[in-house]
């Protein structure tokens, strides 16, 4: 997915704030150097576990601020494995997440969202 560094928050922990075609949120920079403002094509993961799946509406989108310390992620349910891995569908990209035990109550192609309390960004070049 294509994002927008806005502001490098934390130059020792490479936390920035970022904008994408979804929202607007913030993350930890998993690459090599330090981030520069600007576009970036990136891949998302989510550190750790969340806590449930919950049925939603709207649009997909990543929404979240430094100061409230969580992401909210919304999308489609695009897989759940029996090794507890789901795919969520964001626009045109997929992340995949340990699901919660709340995952068994969802079909594939509902929408869905979590809450974070971060993000890994990865940038990489094609």
């Amino acid at each position: 997915m294509d994002i927008r560094v806005e502001e490098l928050i934390d130059t020792a922990e490479r936390l920035v704030s970022f904008t994408c075609p979804l929202g607007a949120a913030w993350g930890r920079w998993r690459g090599k150097s330090i981030p520069t403002a600007g576009i970036h094509l990136v891949e998302f993961d989510i550190p750790g576990d969340i806590g449930a799946l919950s049925k939603a509406e709207g649009d997909a989108a990543i929404i979240g601020n430094y100061q409230s310390g969580s992401i909210l992620i919304r999308g489609e349910l695009e897989s759940l494995d029996e090794d507890g891995v789901a795919g969520i569908r964001i626009a045109t990209d997929i992340m995949l997440i340990d699901a919660p035990s709340s995952a068994d109550h969802f079909q594939v192609g509902e929408l869905v969202e979590f809450t974070a309390d971060g993000i890994d960004i990865y940038p990489y070049s094609v």
